[in-house]
């Protein structure tokens, strides 16, 4: 994965999909959510320093979903958290 360009599906191998986009001060249209529709795993960035508390396996609830942690990747200096939906 290169700088800029959106992470790749660890299920279908596929580029996710942008489905959030962060502007702030000096940062303007940086996208920090992906998604794969048809794998239901999502992509967050995240800060490199959680990468010591966060695990493949572990779940975790973000905007009512709990999604269960698949695969961590360093993406320059972010830290990218592929997620996939746990069906209740």
């Amino acid at each position: 994965m290169h700088e800029g360009s959106p992470p790749v599906c660890p299920g279908c191998g596929r580029a996710m999909s942008v489905a959030e986009v962060l502007s702030t001060a000096g940062v303007r249209g940086k996208p920090v959510r992906w998604r794969c529709p048809e794998d239901d795993i999502e992509a967050t960035a995240a800060h490199p320093v959680q990468i010591a508390h966060l695990h493949v396996g572990d779940e975790e609830v973000r905007g009512g979903r709990t999604g269960r942690i698949v695969k961590l990747e360093m993406k320059g200096a972010e830290l990218v958290v592929f997620s996939r939906l746990v069906r209740g």
